[in-house]
């Protein structure tokens, strides 16, 4: 919960004065003095120490719940590009998102061993969420 607060605050601080983006400021990460969010539908990132935003993603689709992988090279993200929503990820540079689900998955975490942990009702056998390990 610390964390999730000092997400925003630093969000907050820097934003405003650095950047265009007007709207919501969701679903921040942290990597380092990397942060990564979502705002009107794509992914954007900044420094944490200040300075303009970076638009990641311009798809139509909608992006959001962004996860850096442990040594920050990649963000795994839900979209929906296709109709439901899966799990992608890219470099953290920018590029062409791949997809790692085909089962209405939402990333968490990324696990140690370099898989992507996300959730998903695919496999709860109830109106339920489960989560899964996906190679990514």
């Amino acid at each position: 919960m610390r964390h999730s607060f000092l997400f925003l605050l630093a969000i907050g601080l820097t934003l405003p004065v650095y950047a265009q983006v007007e709207g919501y400021y969701r679903h921040p990460d942290l990597h380092g003095s990397t942060i990564v969010f979502n705002a009107e539908g794509d992914l954007w990132t900044v420094e944490a120490t200040g300075g303009a935003a970076r638009r990641l993603t311009t798809h139509l689709g909608e992006e959001a719940w962004p996860v850096l992988s442990p040594d920050g090279a990649h963000v795994a993200f839900s979209a929906s590009y296709d109709g439901s929503t899966d799990a992608y990820v890219m470099p953290i540079e920018g590029g062409m998102p791949k997809r790692v689900s085909w089962d209405s998955a939402r990333p968490v975490a990324w696990a140690a061993d370099g898989r992507l942990l996300a959730r998903t009702r695919a496999y709860a056998g109830l109106p339920d969420t489960r989560l899964i390990l996906i190679d990514t």
